[in-house]
């Protein structure tokens, strides 16, 4: 028996279907890895990055007390100093902390949704 044409074209679309079905979860894989990577470059950016401006300031911040000791003639008063400035910085980001927040949602956000291909 010969098939007739409507059952050669319905299993003839199937297959087209079949590998239409495939081919888009695979572009979605691929998205969402290309994605994934970009997140996770970024995040490891900011980690190297982070680290090094912490031993700068780390450095920074026991040449400013030695500085300040210096300048008081006591070095307990010049660290005293360096720390009274931490705190400080730390009051305001404590003050700032939902304006730092919805910053950073919005730039993974923009990570997220940003069809470039770099960096």
């Amino acid at each position: 028996m010969t098939e007739s044409p409507n059952e050669d074209f319905f299993a003839q679309t199937q297959s087209e279907l079949e590998a239409y079905v495939r081919n888009r979860a695979m572009l979605a894989k691929m998205q969402a890895a290309d994605l994934v990577s970009r997140l996770v470059a970024k995040m490891v950016l900011a980690l190297v990055l982070g680290g090094i401006l912490f031993f700068v300031l780390l450095f920074f911040s026991i040449m400013g007390g030695y500085f300040f000791g210096d300048l008081t003639g006591s070095i307990y008063l010049g660290f005293a100093i360096v720390v009274g400035f931490y705190v400080l910085v730390f009051l305001v980001l404590v003050m700032l902390r939902k304006a730092i927040g919805r910053s950073i949602i919005n730039a993974i956000i923009q990570t997220i949704f940003d069809n470039k291909e770099s960096l």
